[in-house]
């Protein structure tokens, strides 16, 4: 990669990383009301995808969205006015830290309910296709979310269908307070896209360079769907 937009995605994950601290040390001294989830740690991820996608692109993510609004383009003051709960956020004070949206960036919104925002994206693929758009959708998802019944609704409809759309399952070995490994059965979680006939691989998702590589195009190219790994070193 150019060293330039190498030293841009350097800047970005250190904003993020700054940001969210900032965000957990408001939340410790009592200035934010309601729920503020962090995600530092997962910085790379989100930088490596969005340097990937089109402006044009859809992405829908988690209740910790931050990092996608941020790594999208979202200014700092507007992220933190909302999660403050003030007018200047991007939807008045009134989406708080768990329901980041602006579609004007691509973001279709963070979710509170775990794996609800995977169908969603799968949607907006869908709206894609039928308008012979050139336009790809990325999910991302926690590996709490894999063990929901919708998630395997929405892989099975969008690889029979073939829809542009990218699963991106970011694992933190934890859901909730709950070790993967209590959860789940098989330990490569990445294999479960294969059983609906996707091409499915484990990356780093802290090297924002392996994020950023070129097989985030696939779907693009009219060849269905695909799911982004989760990390193993996260």
């Amino acid at each position: 990669m150019p060293t330039e937009q190498l030293k841009a995605m350097f800047h970005t994950l250190v904003l993020i990383r700054r940001t969210e601290e900032s965000l957990l040390e408001m939340a410790v001294s009592g200035k934010i009301g309601g729920a503020m989830h962090t995600a530092i740690g997962h910085e790379g991820q989100r930088v490596g995808m969005a340097a990937a996608l089109r402006p044009d692109d859809y992405i829908t993510h988690t209740y910790r969205g931050h990092h996608h609004a941020l790594a999208r383009g979202m200014k700092t003051t507007v992220a933190i006015a909302e999660v403050l709960g003030r007018a200047t956020g991007f939807a008045g004070g009134k989406g708080g830290s768990m329901h980041f949206i602006e579609p004007s960036l691509g973001l279709y919104g963070g979710n509170g309910i775990v794996g609800g925002q995977v169908p969603h994206a799968a949607g907006l693929a869908l709206a894609s296709y039928l308008r012979g758009e050139d336009r790809v959708a990325i999910t991302f998802f926690g590996e709490g979310a894999i063990f929901q019944g919708v998630m395997h609704e929405t892989l099975n409809i969008a690889s029979k269908w073939k829809l542009p759309i990218i699963f991106y399952c970011e694992n933190n070995r934890y859901s909730e307070m709950t070790p993967t490994y209590r959860t789940a059965s098989p330990p490569e979680l990445y294999l479960f896209a294969r059983a609906y006939g996707m091409a499915s691989v484990q990356i780093d998702g802290n090297d924002v360079e392996v994020v950023y590589h070129p097989r985030s195009r696939r779907p693009r190219r009219g060849r269905g769907p695909a799911k982004a790994p989760p990390s193993s070193k996260v």
